[in-house]
């Protein structure tokens, strides 16, 4: 198969699918479409749950990172700005 190395968005599908080397006609039968979504379901993402600013705070010292930026950042404050050299 040759590979199209150009943006294809501004073509027509025809010539897409000339450049693709595939036929538009190709596609899943009505039976074979139920088939699919019963086993595999809609194409959906899942919704985002709404949360709360403080949630969302709280929830943040759960990340290792997080926790250790925390940590140097109250460093400086807690040894009054001097670290020994």
């Amino acid at each position: 198969m040759r590979r199209l190395l150009r943006p294809w968005h501004p073509y027509l599908l025809g010539e897409v699918l000339t450049l693709l080397e595939v036929s538009g006609g190709l596609s899943l039968d009505a039976d074979e479409q139920c088939g699919c979504l019963a086993l595999y379901g809609g194409n959906l993402l899942q919704a985002a749950e709404w949360r709360s600013d403080p949630a969302i705070f709280g929830d943040q010292p759960d990340s290792l990172a997080v926790g250790l930026f925390g940590v140097s950042a109250l460093v400086p404050f807690m040894t009054g700005g001097r670290m020994p050299r």
